[in-house]
């Protein structure tokens, strides 16, 4: 399951609010009890012919940012995150509140433009999701040199 995730973030120093807009769809593998065998100890994910999965999350995020060098920000994240999930193949239709932990490494190529990738895992009571992501990051705020 892969797709498109925006986000907004308001800093204030060190301190970080971000919201986390996600959707995606795709393929999920099948169950564990139907996975392609290949000898004792290994077993591949089988990816039904139709299999159609719906991914939707709304995430609030509380996050601090370190820089360890000049030019690289990490921020560190966790807060809460609403997931809609749909999936026919696994009969899962689902809708849950999880704590998501998340961490960002922004490197900047200039003073409002970096690249970022980022990783994270979402905890909750039925499923557990992990993701991770490369995005553009856009310093929206003015810098004023004075």
């Amino acid at each position: 399951v892969s797709g498109l995730a925006w986000s907004i973030s308001f800093k204030t120093g060190k301190h970080i609010l971000k919201y986390r807009y996600g959707t995606s769809s795709g393929t999920q593998p099948a169950k564990t009890d139907e996975r392609m065998q290949t000898g004792t100890f290994f077993s591949f994910p089988v990816y039904p012919a139709r299999d159609p999965s719906e991914y939707k999350e709304h995430s609030f995020f509380y996050g601090r940012s370190l820089r360890p060098t000049r030019g690289v920000v990490t921020e560190l994240y966790t807060g809460a995150t609403y997931i809609d999930y749909t999936n026919q193949y696994h009969n899962i239709n689902t809708k849950q509140l999880c704590i998501p932990f998340r961490s960002t490494l922004n490197l900047y190529l200039t003073n409002r433009l970096s690249l970022g990738v980022n990783g994270g895992i979402t905890l909750s009571e039925k499923h557990s999701n992990h993701y991770w992501g490369v995005g553009i990051v856009w310093n929206a705020m003015r810098h004023n040199h004075n």
